[in-house]
């Protein structure tokens, strides 16, 4: 079977002999393939690569040791060269605003980040077997926990990090069943533990000795069950590392800019900043001359926000924007 095209989410699109779609994962427009493992539903079908009987040109071999050998299901796409996965991310979007969006208009250009890989500022870990896994999930098998050494596409700040937690990882709670990972805006770093139940993480501080002595000093965070999160080693005044940021801060600029742009001049308005987050968009209406309600439900964002300043000019709301 050909796969002609790649679906969003990632999979390859082919046509099974009765007709139906077939969405096989790993797969590049063009690739000839057989299939194995083929579940058949009412309308389409979902099936795995046998064998790769021709390889498109789009093909190539991923970067990082996880996507093959664990079945990585961080990342979709590795397999494809950038020039073709651009080129699917285009498709995406185009079928989202004519399908769903109901528009009549052309696949969109891509903006395109200056960087592939290093920059996500974010990694959310699954931890299994007390402690003895920790990683991402292989893909198609959400049950199934790799223990993972290192993300390409992560900062390297949050893996030289990760490298040595892993080292320690018998210093973690012993009922932890997930860890983030994060680089804040400033540069800081951050290690949240959300456990199960409310038994207190007794050993952060012994992590926090080893981290600092590797060169890696992060904010420690606990998070028991159905609780608020406490800093706990680190910092007296740590920042909130659990407040929204874009994953991608450099294309998060880009896109506020391009935003803004689109609003030509609002120089003398008064300009409602709606899940304003830490407040980088109230900061550049204030810039462009308009006078700022700033809207944020995470009173732990507005309190950042409030931090980072200006005090003048900006007046910011802890609650839902839709009240």
């Amino acid at each position: 079977m050909r796969i002609l095209r790649i679906a969003s989410g990632g999979d390859g699109v082919g046509a099974l002999q009765d007709g139906r779609t077939v969405f096989v994962p790993r797969t590049a427009a063009g690739d000839l393939v057989t299939l194995k493992r083929v579940k058949l539903a009412k309308t389409f079908a979902r099936a795995e690569v046998d064998l790769i009987v021709e390889p498109s040109p789009d093909r190539i071999e991923p970067a990082c040791p996880h996507y093959v050998r664990d079945q990585c299901g961080g990342c979709q796409l590795q397999h494809l060269s950038l020039p073709a996965q651009l080129a699917a991310k285009r498709t995406m979007v185009g079928e989202a605003l004519r399908r769903i969006g109901k528009l009549e208009v052309e696949d969109p250009e891509i903006e395109q980040a200056a960087a592939a890989w290093a920059y996500r500022n974010k990694v959310t870990l699954a931890v299994t077997d007390a402690g003895r896994r920790i990683g991402f999930h292989r893909q198609g098998r959400a049950g199934e926990i790799f223990d993972l050494e290192r993300c390409l596409i992560a900062d390297p700040a949050l893996m030289d990090l990760w490298t040595t937690v892993r080292e320690h990882r018998a210093l973690l709670p012993d009922n932890v069943e997930q860890i983030t990972l994060r680089r804040d805006g400033e540069g800081g770093l951050h290690l949240t533990a959300r456990v199960r139940g409310q038994t207190v993480w007794r050993s952060a501080t012994l992590l926090h000795v080893a981290l600092v002595r590797r060169g890696v000093p992060a904010v420690l965070w606990w998070v028991p069950e159905e609780g608020a999160p406490r800093a706990v080693a680190g910092a007296p005044e740590p920042y909130p590392a659990t407040v929204f940021e874009q994953v991608h801060p450099a294309m998060g600029d880009r896109v506020r800019a391009w935003a803004l742009d689109q609003l030509g001049t609002w120089e003398g308005m008064t300009a409602w900043d709606l899940y304003s987050g830490v407040g980088e968009t109230s900061v550049m209406l204030l810039a462009g001359g308009a006078t700022v309600e700033s809207v944020e439900a995470d009173a732990r964002a507005v309190i950042e926000a409030t931090r980072r300043g200006p005090d003048e000019g900006i007046r910011r709301h802890a609650g839902r924007a839709e009240e």
